[in-house]
């Protein structure tokens, strides 16, 4: 994920970051440098990005990677620089399915938030979780909200409905099911953070091997996985 808070100039086009297309922009645009925000307050807006994305394979830089498969998050000064109405937060291109759009470029206009860096890293992950499919969702702790929240949102492994202010059915035209869960949809379509393929471990704890015990006995069981996804927890006899 490329932080780009240095402006670039953006082609029309199928949505590609390798190659500065994007279908937010109708002509060539140079979209201007957030120049205004000094390092620390950009430093802060990184820090808050990397933990946000944490439990997730997702590497946050705000060095361009240049021409090869990146998703790019364009900290910019005003919604008008792309055409958009006064007031917008921030955009994404989304599609019919719910479907991932690779190589997505997004945009979180930073001066609509008076520079606020906890909420401007809020909005880029909402617009960059967009290009990754989820809608919003009616959880005020979830960056994929529209409802007010004091304090640092994150991505929450709880299903809930989706809409901005009353619950209606997921996608475009509620073709992704009543409900999101939006750590798990991330968690399915990225992956979890860590070394590829660590399982995850489970152990019982209670009784111990080879105890005797009384009928309608209780069994408690540890489980852990490097990126703490456990879902659930199943016994069979």
């Amino acid at each position: 994920l490329y932080m780009n808070r240095a402006g670039t100039t953006l082609y029309p086009g199928d949505n590609d970051a390798r190659t500065n297309r994007s279908t937010l922009v109708d002509q060539t645009s140079a979209i201007p440098a957030w120049s205004s925000a000094g390092s620390a307050a950009w430093q802060e807006v990184m820090e808050c990005t990397r933990n946000m994305w944490a439990p997730f394979n997702v590497e946050v830089t705000d060095v361009d990677p240049g021409n090869v498969p990146h998703y790019e998050s364009i900290v910019t000064t005003r919604p008008s620089v792309i055409g958009m109405q006064s007031g917008v937060g921030g955009v994404s291109p989304y599609t019919i399915g719910c479907d991932v759009i690779p190589n997505s470029i997004v945009f979180t206009f930073a001066d609509v938030f008076g520079g606020d860096p906890e909420t401007i890293c809020e909005v880029v992950a909402q617009e960059t979780a967009h290009s990754f499919g989820l809608d919003h969702q009616l959880l005020a702790s979830d960056p994929m909200t529209y409802l007010q929240y004091n304090g640092l949102q994150s991505f929450k492994d709880q299903t809930v409905s989706c809409g901005e202010y009353s619950q209606r059915a997921c996608g475009l035209q509620g073709e992704c099911g009543a409900n999101q869960n939006s750590y798990q949809m991330l968690m399915q379509r990225i992956g979890p953070n860590g070394p590829a393929g660590t399982a995850p471990v489970a152990a019982i704890t209670s009784p111990s091997n080879g105890a005797t015990v009384s009928p309608g006995f209780t069994v408690t069981v540890d489980a852990s996985d490097t990126d703490g996804s456990v879902a659930r927890v199943e016994l069979w006899i």
